[in-house]
């Protein structure tokens, strides 16, 4: 899957998980409609457990919650957990490309390493913080810096339709709604969308990358650069 660059978005840099969760949070507490959330590592941490609260919260409204996480690094997600949020109706499913053999992983290279959260179609978070307390400056000396986009406009709906398309090619889900987002200019960001996996983009993100290195011109540090938004 591959997409194009996209005019009139709103990007806003988030810094580790003191920028990233609450935004998240507030946005899945007040969701109307349709929650798509993609990670690495859900954790029963204290950052788990408020992820766990705001999507009971939306679920409970009626909100759709599709959650697909990776099966090597939320493998050790309690059964209670995963329990609490399907018996109000969120979906949430293990990515394990390949079934075990004798109990072991037969592929432990093609993960889902993707950060992706869409809420209602109309905004998204897309970069590399997980939902645990590592990500927190107070976790200590192993605390881990990483940071998330906040999107809004046109390239929302690209990483929703990229979260579809997993849900729908990988977990043969079929019943997914129609959004459609407001024909509206959020901003002036021009961004795009990059895949990358092992089934035919394998080197999408590096192109973008190159292509931006060999375009690169000097400039004033007082003017802002327009981003590329990577998936992983």
């Amino acid at each position: 899957m591959k997409f194009s660059w996209q005019e009139g978005n709103q990007v806003e840099l988030l810094i580790n998980g003191e920028e990233y969760y609450p935004r998240v949070f507030d946005c899945i507490r007040n969701a109307k409609k349709e929650v798509l959330l993609e990670t690495f590592i859900i954790f029963d941490d204290s950052v788990g457990n408020r992820l766990k609260a705001a999507l009971l919260e939306a679920a409970r409204r009626g909100v759709r919650i599709e959650i697909i996480v990776d099966g090597y690094g939320t493998a050790d997600l309690p059964e209670e957990y995963i329990n609490e949020l399907a018996d109000v109706g969120v979906h949430i499913r293990m990515f394990d490309p390949k079934p075990r053999l004798l109990g072991m992983r037969t592929n432990v290279f093609r993960r889902l390493h993707r950060k992706i959260v869409v809420v209602d179609g109309e905004i998204a978070f897309i970069g590399g913080i997980n939902f645990s307390d590592e990500h927190m400056r107070d976790f200590g000396e192993m605390s881990k810096q990483d940071y998330a986009l906040e999107i809004r406009g046109p390239v929302v709906d690209d990483a929703r339709r990229s979260s579809m398309a997993i849900l729908q090619d990988w977990a043969h889900v079929t019943d997914l709604p129609q959004i459609r987002r407001a024909e509206t200019s959020a901003g002036s960001a021009k961004a795009l969308l990059a895949i990358r996996n092992n089934n035919g983009n394998r080197d999408d993100i590096e192109k973008q990358y190159l292509q931006a290195l060999r375009a690169a011109k000097p400039v004033s540090y007082t003017h802002l650069t327009l981003p590329t938004i990577y998936s992983v």
